[in-house]
């Protein structure tokens, strides 16, 4: 209902333009300034976070944050200051976010465990904010298209078309509107997007898990997805009240480790909330939310007779005090969640957790700051904690230092939940013949680590921070699943094992710059890595899929206020994937009428690669208008980031955005 309501809305207010692209920067500025933090594909969510990540589609993908890996917990998201969870079996769909890319004016990277404006998260945390709404009515609409030279058009789906060096990567639509009178407000949009992964490839395997059909009956290789929010609220000094309101769907390609492949999927959500500010004074006040959640998957293409669907909904109400004054800030509060999860061999699986949370940061001297965050967690006979504390010394106006240590007590539940539905009877491997050696009991997940950073002021415009963190890893669950060579069917997925009882140290060292020499003029340059110090022989090969060395670097020149040149270099290391070894070497190839015909040979080492991408957006119009052009890959070089993920050469995006 939210998606007609808003679709027939934007008919009567919207113009079609452009999806806005962007690359985020360390610092960001006015919403209707080219400087806002563009975002042009989804990995540049990550791009000041020294993250890694790996995609099979361009578009879905997974993270390492540092902590727990690709497979382990992935991030948290807030938006605007209200959780949404894009995910689905551990797969991050952006796509699926409720508000279009471009829309996003600002990105903080959190790490690890913590709370933020009353919200805990367990494995670091992206918050974005869109920008202010102006007074009265104001609309967008965008539209973006793109490129790449890998793709050699649809050549599976309609062998009678072949159409090489045709747009794969779009077309997107999107749009919304603001109204805004004194300290009422709504606003709402709605994205349609559509992308197709021609990689060959990716198609075959795409092809293969339907089997061999009759002629003319290829499944249909593109994804898509229409989504929308509503939202309206008051807001004055004292008073933050809002309701808002998502729905997406979406036809896309489900990857999860356990299968080592895509599985064509119907994926649906909606969310309902309802969040409260209100200040008593102007230091203390609370907050309070109410939040619906429901998620589901189907097989939209099953030709085998197979049980895929799965469905969550979560009921989550949380309040919090807050106290801040200008030498503390005190937030303390509870969460309570019930999650209902149905799914094939599963029934009636309800279950309950309360979370007591503590977060406080103290300035005990104008040089010195003390902060600790404690959460404890309530469920069965159950109560993992986490906790984490910091102590910052400021030496002088130039030169600072901090020390920061913390527990993490993850249930399986949060830190590996397929393996926990797997053990409590969900049979999709059963149903797709794969062996699974998941125990019956699966522990926590342990981990306790300890930091130690230094920031350097060296002037106005130029900062560096470099920081340590060693990693304990006391308790660590790590999956693992062999991928076969099949040269019918391409890959084929092997049995399914999760290996408790796993430890090992880690230790990562990041440098970053920021230099901001002008208005005209700002760059950035971060290095990072990451080495096993010692381990469990499982718990060692599971961190060779993570780059050892990751060098990135940012230009961002304004030659004039609504000209914007941005300029990103990035450089990893190779990585091995263990669970790829029975394909490395082996030969592949195209068998369907197609332009052109490839061989390919598998490899379970990812390349280490230089990407080099050039970004330019324009303001014209008396900034109503925009037009961004973005050149990815400028050295053509093949890249990937996965054994049997896209492979990347020159590719294009270009957008066009109109505001009112």
């Amino acid at each position: 209902m939210i998606l007609k309501v808003l679709y027939m809305s934007l008919i009567l207010f919207a113009k079609p333009s452009v999806d806005r692209p962007s690359e985020p920067k360390f610092h960001s500025s006015a919403q209707d300034s080219i400087q806002t933090e563009m975002i042009v594909r989804t990995e540049d969510l990550f791009w000041d976070s020294g993250w890694t990540y790996f995609s099979l589609d361009r578009i879905s993908y997974k993270v390492n944050t540092g902590d727990f890996g690709y497979y382990g917990p992935q991030p948290g998201y807030l938006l605007d200051g209200i959780p949404v969870d894009p995910t689905y079996f551990g797969m991050n769909f952006p796509q699926v976010l409720p508000v279009p890319l471009n829309q996003i004016a600002k990105i903080n990277t959190m790490n690890g465990m913590g709370v933020a404006a009353g919200v805990p998260y367990h494995s670091g945390l992206l918050k974005l904010q869109s920008g202010d709404l102006k007074d009265g009515l104001s609309i967008y609409s965008s539209t973006q298209l793109g490129h790449n030279s890998q793709e050699p058009g649809p050549w599976i789906f309609d062998s009678e078309n072949v159409s090489p060096n045709i747009d794969r990567f779009g077309h997107w639509l999107d749009g919304g509107f603001s109204l805004k009178f004194g300290p009422w407000y709504s606003k709402g949009n709605i994205q349609r997007l559509s992308f197709l992964n021609s990689n060959p490839f990716v198609q075959l395997r795409i092809r293969n898990l339907i089997g061999f059909p009759e002629e003319s009956d290829w499944p249909d290789g593109r994804s898509s997805a229409l989504l929308g929010l509503l939202e309206t609220g008051v807001k004055t000094d004292r008073l933050h009240f809002r309701v808002q309101g998502i729905q997406s769907e979406s036809e896309d390609f489900l990857f999860f480790q356990p299968l080592g492949r895509e599985i064509p999927t119907d994926l649906m959500s909606e969310q309902l909330s309802a969040t409260g500010e209100f200040s008593f004074t102007e230091n203390f006040g609370i907050r309070a939310m109410a939040q619906y959640r429901e998620k589901g998957t189907g097989y939209r293409r099953n030709r085998f007779g197979e049980e895929f669907d799965w469905k969550k909904v979560e009921e989550i109400g949380r309040v919090s005090l807050f106290l801040e004054t200008n030498s503390f800030e005190i937030d303390l509060g509870s969460e309570y969640k019930i999650v209902d999860l149905e799914a094939s061999g599963i029934e009636d699986d309800e279950q309950k957790y309360l979370d007591i949370f503590f977060d406080q940061t103290i300035q005990m001297s104008p040089r010195l700051t003390f902060g600790s965050t404690t959460v404890l967690t309530f469920h069965d006979n159950e109560m993992p904690l986490q906790l984490q504390g910091f102590l910052n010394f400021e030496f002088t106006d130039y030169w600072s230092t901090g020390f920061a240590g913390s527990y993490a007590e993850l249930l399986p539940e949060i830190a590996n939940p397929f393996d926990e539905w797997v053990a409590n009877g969900y049979y999709l491997l059963d149903q797709l013949k794969i062996d699974n050696f998941v125990p019956i009991e699966i522990p926590s997940t342990e981990l306790s680590k300890i930091s130690h950073q230094h920031q350097f002021l060296f002037s106005e415009k130029i900062k560096t921070t470099i920081k340590a963190t060693y990693y304990d890893h006391k308790q660590f669950n790590i999956p693992y699943q062999d991928a076969y060579y099949y040269i019918e069917l391409s890959t084929l997925p092997g049995g399914y094992f999760l290996f408790p009882g796993n430890s090992g140290h880690r230790l990562r060292l990041s440098l970053k710059s920021e230099l901001d020499w002008s208005e005209r003029l700002y760059q950035s340059f971060g290095f990072y890595r990451t080495k096993t110090l010692e381990g469990t022989p499982a718990y060692e090969r599971y961190w060779k899929t993570i780059p050892d060395y990751i060098i990135r670097h940012t230009t961002v020149f304004h030659p004039y206020p609504d000209l914007e040149m941005r300029l990103n270099v990035e450089y990893q290391t190779k990585t091995v994937w263990e669970e790829y070894r029975r394909l490395d070497g082996e030969l592949n190839r195209s068998f369907n009428v197609q332009f052109p015909f490839q061989l390919y040979r598998f490899n379970n080492t990812v390349s280490p690669g230089v990407n080099m991408d050039l970004t330019f957006a324009k303001w014209f119009w008396e900034q109503r208008l925009r037009v961004v052009f973005m050149l990815n890959n400028l050295l053509n070089r093949d890249l990937q980031s996965h054994p049997i993920g896209s492979v990347d050469g020159f590719g294009y995006m270009v957008r066009f955005e109109v505001r009112l």
